[in-house]
């Protein structure tokens, strides 16, 4: 997964198989552009949420 860095503003692609994809900050992303690899930095996928504690017996 990658993220906008905050100090890159907000892009559509204009140009490539990810033509009119707009990325903007505070979202997650499987594919990035290559020519703007730079602006992204990689994260941990979330996991989803367990159930978590102890079964009542």
């Amino acid at each position: 997964m990658w993220k906008l860095k905050k100090d890159q503003p907000p892009f559509e692609v204009v140009d490539g198989p990810l033509a009119g994809h707009v990325f903007t900050h505070d979202f997650q992303y499987r594919e990035i552009p290559e020519e703007h690899k730079k602006a992204f930095v990689r994260v941990k996928a979330a996991k989803a949420p367990g159930k978590g504690g102890k079964k009542d017996a």
